[in-house]
């Protein structure tokens, strides 16, 4: 078995090996959030229905689902220990306030238009998603010049 110490294996550069625990401490967040969207999703869905409405429900589970997925293939591309820092802080920004939302929505200030917070909150996901995008390239791209 090759490591990544061992005499015949391609050298790392030493800013992916500085990136330390930082992609994985943003992954334990990323599915954190993605359990805690999905099984709330599920717990608030009508138990009593047929398939077309669980079908549904299944197309709103991508539809919340999908930002956490980006992020994570933002973090699989960090390359720097900076862009895996700013990966998991807009992640910790993007998941925490996504889940601060559908806890309002559903819990402090229960209404009959809570369920829309799983059409409206994605939106704004992924505008972080967006943002924390170019943030990303902007370091890669500045970590690659030096």
């Amino acid at each position: 078995m090759l490591t990544s110490d061992s005499p015949t294996s391609p050298p790392r550069p030493a800013e992916y090996r500085a990136r330390g625990v930082m992609p994985s401490v943003t992954y334990a967040v990323l599915g954190i959030g993605a359990i805690c969207t999905l099984g709330s999703l599920i717990w608030h869905a009508r138990w009593n229905t047929g398939l077309m409405e669980w079908l549904v429900v299944a197309g709103f589970a991508m539809w919340a689902g999908g930002p956490y997925v980006a992020l994570g293939v933002i973090n699989g591309f960090a390359g720097s220990a900076v862009a895996a820092v700013i990966v998991l802080i807009g992640s910790v920004l993007v998941v925490g306030g996504g889940l601060a939302v559908y806890y309002h929505a559903f819990h402090v200030n229960l209404d009959p238009q809570s369920p829309l917070a799983y059409l409206s909150v994605p939106f704004v996901q992924w505008a972080g998603a967006g943002l924390l995008f170019l943030i990303w390239g902007f370091v890669e791209i500045r970590s690659r010049r030096r």
